[in-house]
C-alpha cells in the first residue's frame, strides 16, 4: 500500500514566468516592512472578539483543555525565539555598523574624484542607512514587552474561590494564545524587516567594495606653504647641528689616532725584533 496520499512533499520549483510576479511581490513586501518599521502602533493588540464565555458555543472538555495548554505553550515559545533572534541581529548590527561607516570614510578619503567613486560612496551611504533601519527594527522588536497571562481572576470570583471548570480554563488559555500570537506576528514583522535590511545592506557593502578597491590609491602627504620657526627653536637646531658635526670630527680623529698608534706599535715591534737578531749574531758579523 502506497503512503503517498499521507505524505507531504517539498515545494515545487517556480516557472520562469513567475519571476516577475515574485520580484513585484518582494518589492511590495520590502515597502511593507519599511512602513512597519517606521509607523507608530498601539501598545496592546486588539483582543479577539469571538472568544468569550459564550463564544464559541459548546463546552470544552478535559481533552480540549490539554490542546489549549499546548497552544498557549507554543505561543510563548514563539515569542521567546523571536526575542532571541532579535538579540542576535542586534549583536551583528553592532559589529557591522562601525565597519560600514569606516568603509564609507575610507572610500571618500582615498578614492579619486569621478563618477564611479561618487556612485560607490552613494552605495556605501545607502548600506549604512539600511543598517540603521535594521537597528531601528530590532530595537522596536525588543521594546515590545506586552504579554498575556491568566491572572488571579481565573481562581477568584467576587471574593470566593471559583469552581474548577475545564471549559472556563480552556477558554482563558485560548484567549491567551490568541493574544500572544498577535503579539508574535507583530514582533515577527520587525525581526523580518531587520533581516531584510541587514542582508541588503551587506550585499550593498560587498558590491561597493568590489568597485572601490580598484579606485583606492595611496596619496602621499605633502606640506604646502611656509614653515616658520621661533628663534629659540632655530638656535636649538643650530646647536644640535654643531654638536653633531663636532662629534663626527672627534670620532674621525679618534679613528686616525688609533690607526697611527697601531702603526707606531708595529714599528716598535719591528725594531725590537731587529735588535734581538743582532745580539744573536757572532762578534765578527756585527761589524
Amino acid at each position: 500500500m502506497s503512503l503517498d496520499p499521507y505524505r507531504a512533499f517539498r515545494p515545487e520549483r517556480r516557472s520562469f514566468r513567475s519571476f516577475r510576479s515574485l520580484a513585484l511581490s518582494a518589492l511590495r513586501r520590502f515597502f511593507y516592512l519599511l512602513a512597519h518599521t517606521l509607523w507608530p502602533y498601539e501598545s496592546r493588540p486588539t483582543p479577539p472578539q469571538g472568544l468569550s464565555q459564550q463564544s464559541p458555543s459548546g463546552t470544552f472538555s478535559s481533552q480540549h483543555l490539554l490542546m489549549c495548554v499546548r497552544l498557549a505553550a507554543q505561543s510563548s515559545d514563539r515569542l521567546a525565539k523571536l526575542e532571541q533572534k532579535a538579540t542576535t541581529l542586534l549583536s551583528l548590527i553592532a559589529v557591522l555598523a562601525p565597519l560600514s561607516a569606516s568603509a564609507a570614510v575610507f572610500v571618500a578619503l582615498h578614492s579619486p574624484s569621478g563618477a564611479t567613486s561618487q556612485w560607490v560612496l552613494v552605495v556605501e551611504c545607502a548600506a549604512f542607512l539600511l543598517l540603521l533601519l535594521a537597528s531601528v527594527a530590532v530595537l522596536r522588536a525588543l521594546a515590545i514587552r506586552e504579554n498575556e497571562e491568566i491572572g488571579a481572576g481565573g481562581l477568584i470570583d467576587q471574593g470566593a474561590v471559583r469552581p474548577h471548570s475545564p471549559d472556563f480554563e480552556a477558554r482563558g488559555l485560548l484567549y491567551v494564545a490568541a493574544v500572544r500570537d498577535a503579539i508574535a506576528d507583530h514582533v515577527a514583522d520587525f525581526v523580518r524587516a531587520a533581516q531584510v535590511f541587514l542582508w541588503i545592506g551587506i550585499a550593498a557593502q560587498v558590491i561597493a567594495g568590489g568597485f572601490a578597491l580598484p579606485l583606492v590609491r595611496d596619496r602621499p602627504q605633502a606640506v604646502e606653504g611656509t614653515v616658520s620657526l621661533a628663534p629659540a627653536t632655530t638656535e636649538a637646531l643650530a646647536k644640535l647641528v654643531l654638536e653633531g658635526e663636532l662629534a663626527r670630527r672627534v670620532d674621525s680623529l679618534s679613528v686616525e689616532l688609533a690607526h697611527t698608534q697601531r702603526a707606531l706599535d708595529l714599528l716598535n715591534a719591528g725594531r725590537i725584533e731587529s735588535n734581538q737578531d743582532r745580539k744573536k749574531l757572532p762578534p765578527s758579523s756585527r761589524r
